[in-house]
């Protein structure tokens, strides 16, 4: 006879051995859509609450801040509004003579503008011959402030370059242009209302000089303007402005 065969023990359970399968993976695909969502989300909390770009629409702060610059402002420091309400942030600074302040302009508050605050509320500002003086006391000049146009006018014509004493009411500011000869400001509109100001400019991240503009009317002519553009465009940016801080 033939050596028996041991006996297999019955397996637990009993029947048929089951095959575990591995849990399907979701899709990264469907992720996509929530991280998007969030990364704009924010975006906005970002630029609402904490910085924002600004982009220089005038001569009015040359040799200070140039034609086109891109700034970085930071606004919670004055205490953003809250959107869709009557609400601000709870204010941690308050400007102050010096600040580069970007606001919103009191004709038009669909406009940004940038001034330098000269005083603010309490301060008696006026003006003699183009010398700004603040309580009685002549101010500092910015550095890069410029009186451009030689000729010096009077009160009565013109309150550009003499102008008699005002005090800062509450709750406003008086701001200039550092670019004083052709810079339209509280000589001329008055008193900046604190609410207004949106924040402070910080440092440049971008200048270039200005370059052709693009006539769509021309749809020809429009690659070969892009193309010159391109090309100049190493030679037109200001690479030394390019990470400085305002002063």
């Amino acid at each position: 006879m033939g050596k028996a065969l041991p006996l297999k023990a019955p397996r637990r359970g009993g029947g048929a051995r089951r095959v575990r399968r591995a849990p399907a993976k979701s899709s990264s695909k469907k992720s996509y859509p929530k991280y998007l969502a969030g990364a704009v989300v924010l975006a906005l909390l970002v630029r609402t609450f904490l910085v924002q770009g600004f982009r220089m629409p005038s001569h009015s702060m040359e040799d200070s801040m140039l034609l086109g610059e891109c700034l970085l402002i930071e606004k919670l420091s004055f205490g953003p509004p809250v959107p869709f309400t009557d609400l601000r942030l709870p204010a941690l600074d308050q400007p102050a003579p010096g600040d580069l302040l970007v606001f919103r302009y009191p004709a038009d508050p669909r406009r940004t503008y940038l001034k330098r605050c000269i005083a603010v509320e309490g301060q008696q500002v006026e003006i003699r011959d183009k010398v700004v003086l603040v309580d009685g006391v002549r101010a500092p000049d910015p550095a890069l402030a410029k009186n451009a146009d030689p000729r010096v006018f009077a009160a009565g014509k013109l309150p550009r370059d003499n102008m008699a004493p005002r005090r800062v009411p509450p709750g406003q500011l008086f701001v200039l242009g550092d670019n004083r000869d052709y810079s339209r400001d509280s000589r001329s509109w008055g008193f900046l209302p604190r609410e207004l100001v949106v924040g402070r400019a910080l440092w440049v991240y971008w200048s270039c000089e200005g370059a052709e503009t693009l006539d769509f009317a021309n749809l020809g002519a429009l690659p070969g303007v892009l193309y010159a553009q391109a090309r100049s465009l190493p030679g037109r940016v200001r690479w030394g402005r390019l990470g400085t801080f305002v002063r």
